[in-house]
This record gives C-alpha cells, sequence and structure tokens, in this order.
C-alpha cells in the first residue's frame, strides 16, 4: 500500500473525529531472534508432521564458527535464529509472523501488509 493512500486514510479519519492507530514495526532482523520452540508451536496443527520434521532439521544442529585474520574462535551451536540466505527462510518467516497484525491491530478496521 503505497504511504500516500495511508497518509489519505488517517487524515480523512482526523477530520471524521474517528480514532486513528498507526503501527510500524521493523522486521529486517526479526528471524535473526527466532526462538526455535515458539516456532514450532505455531506451526503445529498447520503444516503437515512431514514438513514439520524437515523444518525442525533445517533449523536444529546449527553451529558457527568465527574466524578473524586467520585465528578461529571456538565452534559453538546456534540455539535461535535462522538461517540466512535460503529460499526457505522467507517462506517460514510469512509463517512465523501471519497473526501478528491480528494480536497487533485487534478489531482495526483498516490494516496494510
Amino acid at each position: 500500500m503505497p504511504i500516500v493512500q495511508i497518509q489519505r486514510d488517517i487524515a480523512k479519519n482526523l477530520d471524521d473525529k474517528k480514532h486513528t492507530l498507526v503501527y510500524s514495526s521493523d522486521l529486517s532482523a526479526a528471524f535473526d531472534l527466532l526462538r526455535k520452540k515458539t516456532f514450532f508451536h505455531t506451526l503445529k496443527g498447520v503444516l503437515d508432521k512431514d514438513i514439520m520434521n524437515i523444518i525442525v532439521d533445517f533449523l536444529s544442529e546449527r553451529k558457527m564458527q568465527v574466524q578473524i585474520e586467520g585465528i578461529s574462535f571456538t565452534l559453538r551451536n546456534v540455539d535461535y535464529g535462522c538461517e540466512q540466505g535460503s529460499v526457505l527462510v522467507p517462506r517460514l518467516f510469512n509463517l512465523y509472523m501471519r497473526n501478528v497484525t491480528q494480536h497487533a491491530l485487534g478489531n482495526a478496521t483498516t490494516t496494510y501488509a
């Protein structure tokens, strides 16, 4: 939705003496903080069991290691977040965030995605 349309809707609501709520959030790094338990609970009953097992495998047992100027630091488990650069990640993010607008806005009459 173009920002101009949102601005018009806000102006009209103010002219009509209606309450107006604007909610904005920066989700650019939201999947970096993914908590697997919460994610799996969110998807329970939404996805087929076999698909869920694939996703669990995809997000589990991930490890990372930092190397700076040839010095390698200890290999560590990655307990949260999601693989970056995969074609699966945007789809998983959409599933994870599917109810955010509903929870944030409650009974609002106009929403923009």
